[in-house]
């Protein structure tokens, strides 16, 4: 049993956190230091009296071994439903394709940032991205090609964007990112870096161009819902494609920053 537990411990380490492992081993040791604690004290006794210890432990111990195994594998189970229900419920919110959250994640995600702009008055700025051309890569080079595209823009916003930014797949090859508390200088520049990054990600990895057109909303007084900056965000993107496409344009009297 004590070896079993120590060659459990590492591989339980690397999927739960310390105190879970030791409470699903705990049974273990348990029942190890027990069988210690029994061995300590038959060093005192003679073999008349060891047998008579042996014949009328051995129910108690049978009983003890099904209990301790019974706690051990109900622990274990219930851990490892635990661990599948967590896992279903992240399943449930991230897009399988990109990586990053679904659209009924993302919206949740705004919603939630809205209220917090309305408990702690934080500024909230939100961009819809949308990838240019994209249609072509998939009538042209296949849909294969189109899923690898988008796996590759998933993965370059995960790295791009800081922990406490969301991102989400609202729909096709359109994403929409949100910022807390961010300045337009910061928002701006974040959505240029980004846009840079997925050209050259694009080259580099998948050996074609890629560019992305963004549209950028921050937070009015006049907003009375996060919808507000939807729009805005929506009205900045197609802007930015009737200019070019490949560069961010900020919504309102803000000017607009071009590709360089």
């Amino acid at each position: 049993l004590p070896s079993y537990a120590v060659l459990s411990w590492q591989p339980l380490r690397r999927q739960l956190r310390a105190w879970t492992t030791a409470v699903l081993l705990a049974p273990l040791w348990s029942t190890a230091l027990l069988g210690l604690l029994s061995l300590w004290g038959r060093t005192e006794l003679n073999d008349a009296d060891l047998q008579a210890m042996r014949a009328a432990a051995r129910t108690p111990n049978a009983i003890l071994t099904m209990v301790m195994s019974g706690v051990f594998n109900i622990a274990f189970l219930v851990l490892l439903v635990g661990r599948l229900l967590t896992r279903l419920r992240e399943g449930a919110r991230v897009d399988h394709l990109t990586g990053v959250l679904n659209r009924r994640a993302i919206e949740e995600r705004l919603e939630a940032a809205w209220e917090q702009h309305r408990r702690t008055g934080c500024g909230l700025a939100i961009a819809m991205m949308d990838l240019d051309h994209f249609k072509r890569i998939n009538d042209l080079q296949g849909h294969e090609a189109g899923d690898q595209t988008l796996a590759l823009v998933g993965e370059t916003l995960r790295e791009q964007l800081r922990p406490y930014d969301s991102v989400g797949r609202w729909g096709g090859e359109e994403f929409l990112l949100i910022w807390l508390g961010p300045s337009a200088e910061g928002v701006l520049r974040s959505c240029e870096r980004l846009r840079e990054a997925l050209a050259q990600r694009a080259q580099a990895q998948l050996k074609m161009p890629l560019t992305a057109s963004f549209g950028v909303a921050l937070l009015r007084a006049s907003d009375v819902a996060e919808v507000d900056l939807v729009r805005r965000a929506d009205a900045a993107l197609y802007q930015a494609k009737r200019e070019g496409r490949d560069r961010v344009c900020l919504a309102g009297p803000a000017p607009v920053l071009h590709a360089a």
